[in-house]
């Protein structure tokens, strides 16, 4: 597998490992509930990169765990790699995101020199839903590698700010 489907792929075998062992179930007692054998469930568990996508997604319903490919690392990076392009071209794009719908607000220009600008009911790192994808996604580049210049990680408040701001100041 290439290094970030690998990198991917150790994540979901640490996942479903951790599952079985927190429901205290052993690895011959999920064979008997899945159908497959307890040594395919041992290669799994060991990150072996020739499990069929139909074993591990049976693993996973029968462990109550959710696959949801929209959820995916590649998926979110799509959508981070999307949302910066649009911010780029139009900062107003954000809307409801941004306090008063405004990329130009004080705050932001405020967070963007990392000063504190407080009013009641300001944006702020905790109550604005953008930044903290962007954060996610960003933790999950950081850690596998994977920061391209155009679109570089976002795990700060100030450096959410200075984008947005700075896209503002552009436009």
């Amino acid at each position: 597998m290439a290094g970030l489907i690998q990198k991917y792929w150790a994540k979901i075998v640490k996942q479903i490992k951790a599952k079985r062992q927190a429901e205290r179930i052993t690895q011959k007692n999920l064979s008997a509930i899945t159908g497959i054998s307890t040594q395919t469930i041992s290669r799994l568990e060991q990150a072996d990169e020739n499990i069929q996508l139909a074993t591990v997604l049976e693993v996973c319903h029968s462990l109550g765990l959710e696959l949801d490919v929209k959820q995916s690392y590649s998926f979110r990076l799509m959508v981070y790699r999307m949302l910066v392009d649009t911010i780029k071209r139009d900062p107003y794009c954000l809307g409801g995101f941004l306090h008063n719908a405004d990329p130009g607000h004080p705050v932001y220009a405020a967070g963007a020199n990392n000063e504190n600008y407080s009013f009641p009911d300001d944006d702020n790192e905790k109550k604005n839903p953008v930044f903290q994808f962007m954060k996610s996604v960003s933790e999950d580049m950081v850690e596998y590698d994977d920061v391209w210049d155009d679109y570089p990680p976002i795990t700060q408040w100030h450096e959410f700010c200075s984008f947005v701001y700075g896209a503002y100041v552009k436009h």
